[in-house]
Order: structure tokens, then sequence, then C-alpha cells
């Protein structure tokens, strides 16, 4: 995680910065979540199915520096785009001190309820702290637990009911790309 953050903050990215995550569900997503937070940057996921126009209107509205893909689709507009493999993973030192302003927008999720051109909703560290809390506590969760993640990385709740909650608890989150009926419990076994 430290080298991502240490490459996003050579890109030009800092506190305040919008980062858009366009992944599908990998471990990728999750490291460049931290690296994005640790720097004090906004991350902002991406619907993988999204039309092109779509999506540049999300990086418009979102103001995102960077965009960072693991397809091969260009945006419709113009910003720094980073694929997915290309992601620092050896870092050569600790860099600078994590940000840890609780009031920061952490992320940044579009969404448009059930109808309607989707806005931007922000939630800051504060709130994921608090959300991420009450998930732990109401789930009973402990360093034991294992999350299976099969919700997309795109939602809010694939990052904090299916990430964040086990992370805090201590526990432990496998990934998987999506549902699907035919594999999911051979792979819970």
């Amino acid at each position: 995680g430290q080298a991502a953050a240490n490459q996003l903050d050579g890109l030009g990215v800092g506190p305040g910065d919008v980062v858009a995550l366009k992944l599908s569900n990998r471990p990728e997503f999750v490291v460049l979540l931290f690296a994005a937070w640790r720097i004090g940057a906004t991350v902002t996921p991406v619907n993988p199915a999204l039309t092109p126009t779509e999506v540049a209107r999300q990086l418009c509205d979102s103001g995102a520096r960077l965009l960072v893909v693991d397809g091969d689709a260009a945006p419709a507009i113009v910003v720094t785009t980073l694929h997915v493999s290309d992601i620092a993973q050896e870092s050569v030192d600790s860099g600078p001190a994590p940000h840890s302003d609780q009031s920061a927008i952490a992320l940044l999720i579009y969404t448009s309820g059930t109808t309607g051109t989707p806005k931007g909703v922000m939630l800051d560290h504060a709130n994921l702290d608090a959300m991420t809390e009450m998930g732990e506590a109401a789930l009973e969760m402990t360093s034991g637990d294992r999350s299976l993640l099969i919700l997309p990385l795109f939602h809010v709740n694939g990052i904090v009911v299916s990430v964040l909650t086990p992370l805090r608890a201590g526990g432990s989150v496998v990934i998987a790309d999506r549902f699907n009926p035919k594999t999911f419990f051979a792979t819970i076994e």
C-alpha cells in the first residue's frame, strides 16, 4: 500500500484530490483505496459497466485527477489514466506520515437512488468509522472472521460491509469476482 501511495503522490495526487477506480473486484482496489486515503485523497468508485459517456460524467462531476482501470477502454474525457497492472508494489521509503483528518472525504459514491442522474454522496472518514463500528458490533465480528466479498466494490456496501468492517475487526477478506450461483458454494469451501 505504501508503494501505491508514493506512486499516487508522484503522479500529483494529494489531499482533497479525487482518484477514480474503474475496476472489477480485485485486491488492488483495496490497496488503492488505502493508498489514496494515506495521502489524503478521496476515492470515487466507478461501475465498470457504465458507458463512456456515463464514466465521463462522473469523472467531470467529481473532478477526478486520476483514473485507474483494469480494461483497455479510454475515458471520453482527458484525465490521467493508470492501468492497474502498473501500480507500484515495492516502496523505497515510508513516505510522508499518513493523513488522519476524520472530516476529510474518504468516498465519493455516485448513486441515483431509484431514478435520475447519479449524484455524488460524500462520506468522510468519520462516517466510515461510525458505519464500520456499528457493523462490527451488530455482526459480532472478531479477528477470526473472514468475509467473502461478492458485492461490487463500486458500491458502498461492498466497500464498507464486506471489506472495511471485517478488516476493522482484525478479520480477513476474500475477494470474489462476482456472485455466481454455480461456483458460490465451492468458493465458500
